[in-house]
């Protein structure tokens, strides 16, 4: 488990860029677009100090279950990627992160793969949707799928994850898209619901009625794919379809069956805080209110990741 215990519970992410190929595409459909939206007077951190506050999370990470390289996409930038990788990599793993992962596009894995083999992650996570979602290209997800298991092969990464929007009116093409990633080999397959603005604030689009019935989809139209397939809920929508309460954790699972999950992160302070691309430390409720200039951590400076992260270590329960 790469010296993780029960007792790593927070999650720290890491916007090393606001670039991606694919903003002409995804438009607004892209929540990061969004944010980048509007936020106009900000301006992007320099790589130097990106990479100071990944090595403050390195070196006190006793606490942190997963550090999670973001941006719009890591890859753009493979300087600041490997760089935080090869300090990942060489530090004491009693002291580090429990796991690394990169949430990528996917678009640049076959040219990266060789540095990845040398740095190698815990996890990839790919994006892949369908044409109903707004957001990337259909026509490329078999390359893509097909990248992603030629870099678990070659030991670029341990495990292997797919990333999938649902729209509530997408449930036919993501069903398909499932067993597309089953055949493929993926380990996991993890489902979000398509979030929207309503006032400034991101939220979840889809009734949870229409979630259950996607759910219950899921279960019976893909009993042969043998990837874990794992469905993200507000905590809330997790206690109504689960019938069970919340508890003091960074996540709690409920297991449909010995392949489905619904998943529920708790992002209360104490379990997540995630460096933006303009140098302000959020937590989930910044990340999701458009236009919020100052993080619930205040401004990065050194030693500020690292004072938030002691902080978390009183707090975190188990």
């Amino acid at each position: 488990m790469n010296g993780m215990s029960e007792a790593r519970q927070v999650l720290v992410n890491l916007e090393i860029n606001k670039d991606c190929q694919l903003t002409k595409i995804c438009g607004d459909d892209c929540i990061l677009n969004m944010i980048e939206g509007s936020l106009p007077d900000a301006r992007q951190i320099s790589s130097e100090m990106v990479i100071e506050v990944a090595q403050e999370v390195i070196d006190n990470g006793q606490n942190v279950r997963h550090l999670a390289i973001t941006g719009k996409e890591p890859l753009d930038t493979p300087e600041v990627l490997f760089d935080i990788l090869r300090r990942y990599r060489k530090a004491s793993e009693e002291t580090r992160p429990g796991r690394v992962g990169v949430i990528t596009s996917g678009l640049k894995l076959r040219q990266c793969m060789a540095d990845l083999v040398k740095w190698p992650l815990d996890w990839c996570e790919v994006s892949l949707d369908t044409s109903a979602s707004g957001l990337h290209i259909e026509k490329t997800q078999q390359r893509l799928l097909d990248d992603l298991m030629a870099l678990r092969q070659a030991g670029g990464t341990a495990m292997t994850q797919v990333a999938s929007v649902f729209t509530g009116e997408n449930m036919e093409a993501l069903l398909e898209l499932g067993r597309r990633v089953g055949e493929a080999g993926v380990d996991q397959w993890v489902l979000g619901t398509k979030l929207e603005s309503h006032n400034g604030v991101l939220s979840p689009s889809v009734p949870t009625d229409v979630i259950k019935r996607f759910v219950n989809r899921v279960v019976g139209d893909l009993v042969d794919v043998k990837s874990a397939i794992l469905y993200g809920l507000e905590l809330d929508e997790w206690q109504i379809l689960t019938g069970q309460r919340v508890a003091d954790r960074w996540r709690v699972e409920h297991w449909v069956n010995d392949r489905v999950c619904l998943v529920a992160a708790n992002f209360d302070e104490g379990y997540f805080v995630r460096l933006r691309w303009d140098g302000e430390l959020i937590n989930k409720q910044d990340f999701r209110r458009l236009g919020t200039e100052q993080g619930y951590f205040g401004t990065y400076v050194p030693g500020r990741l690292a004072e938030v992260l002691q902080t978390f270590a009183k707090v975190v329960k188990v």
